[in-house]
């Protein structure tokens, strides 16, 4: 893929990509593959973080989710996607939380019967479901985890992404003939036909991870909009690098706040973390948005909503715009934006958006309180 030197992806012609999928085939060391994962990677068991490289780590957890979520996922791509887009529309449905994408906004993306008998992976609640041994016993997800999902189906399809992490967030962003596609399953926002110069990016770091912003005024309206914003800045990765770097970052995580039991915690978090700065030196202190700043003005956006009984003014047209919240190419597309909103009920302690509104504003956000309640409530 041709890129510009520094910043702005160059536009290029679209490449070839495969139509369908390929047949799941298990290698012939795929028993050593996940041996290697579960001895070596997996943070159930000692760390010999020595042996990590982002090859071997992405390869083990794709190899490891292979048959309870990629191979599951492909069969119904083969059954239902003919080009590419729609392909990533189904993906995107059937990889999304349920806590965050409707079942009305499911409608649009999946078929009838599919949207019908598709058992969708609710959130996995402490922050472990990035781990294939996790995944695969809980069938949970964290954000991480979906980014992994999607990654390992995207792989087997050809098609180009890259692995993003906002502050405390993971999603992909998808590249195509068009521009970019924003995929973040787990907020439930799928940004379609992002033009090539809205993202600004230094793609010689990409290995190692490095900052890229996008202008949300350029995006058009959202095909699929939850209640989480658009990320505007981020760190970008290669796949193997972006699942190497989530998952070290997450097995880090998990350690220190007790989430999994591991031998030798304090030894195994410092070897990570040692291992961690060596391959991705840059990603402790990245110059992106800190996730409760943003946090801060998504509330200031609801508060505005609901003390103007959910009215459309140009106040709030102009805070939307000021800060980026939420990409609307138009006056009727950011009331059809508003309107979808103030019907998003909570799914309480199970959704982080609203763990992230209680946290922000002091407020219990009870399970079925819809946001003109809840903010009605925190006044």
């Amino acid at each position: 893929m041709t890129l510009e030197k520094n910043h702005d992806f160059e536009r290029e012609s679209a490449p070839t990509k495969t139509e369908t999928p390929s047949v799941i085939i298990p290698s012939k060391d795929r028993a050593s593959n996940i041996e290697a994962f579960d001895q070596v990677f997996a943070p159930e068991v000692h760390l010999d973080t020595e042996q990590i490289t982002p090859e071997s780590y992405s390869k083990a957890s794709y190899e490891s989710i292979r048959s309870e979520f990629t191979s599951k996922i492909l069969a119904q791509l083969l059954i239902h996607g003919k080009k590419p887009q729609e392909k990533i529309r189904l993906l995107f449905g059937l990889v999304s939380s349920p806590e965050s994408v409707s079942s009305n906004d499911l409608s649009t993306v999946l078929p009838g019967q599919l949207h019908k008998s598709w058992e969708r992976w609710r959130t996995e609640p402490r922050g472990a479901g990035v781990f294939p041994r996790i995944m695969n016993t809980t069938q949970q997800l964290n954000c991480a985890g979906r980014s992994l999902v999607a990654s390992a189906v995207l792989k087997e399809l050809g098609i180009d992404h890259f692995i993003c992490s906002p502050d405390g967030h993971s999603i992909v962003l998808i590249k195509n003939e068009n521009g970019f596609t924003y995929f973040d399953p787990q907020q439930g926002l799928l940004v379609e036909n992002i033009p090539l110069e809205a993202i600004s990016v230094n793609q010689d770091e990409l290995n190692k991870g490095t900052v890229a912003k996008i202008d949300v005024h350029q995006c058009p309206t959202a095909t699929i909009q939850g209640l989480g914003y658009l990320h505007k800045s981020f760190l970008m990765f290669t796949p193997e690098a972006g699942i190497t770097e989530q998952g070290m970052s997450n097995t880090r995580s998990a350690i220190k706040n007790k989430w999994i039991t591991v031998q030798d915690d304090e030894e195994n978090f410092e070897r990570i973390s040692g291992q961690k700065d060596i391959l991705f030196p840059e990603t402790d202190t990245p110059n992106i948005d800190e996730s409760d700043k943003r946090g801060e003005e998504l509330i200031g956006f609801f508060q505005m909503l609901a003390k103007n009984g959910w009215q459309i003014t140009k106040e709030i047209t102009e805070y939307n715009y000021e800060h980026q919240l939420y990409p609307a190419s138009s006056e009727k597309d950011f009331k059809a934006l508003v309107e979808k909103l103030t019907q998003w009920s909570s799914k309480g302690e199970t959704d982080e958006i609203a763990k992230g509104i209680s946290r922000l504003t002091g407020k219990p956000n009870h399970s079925g309180a819809t946001l003109t309640e809840f903010f009605s409530a925190a006044r």
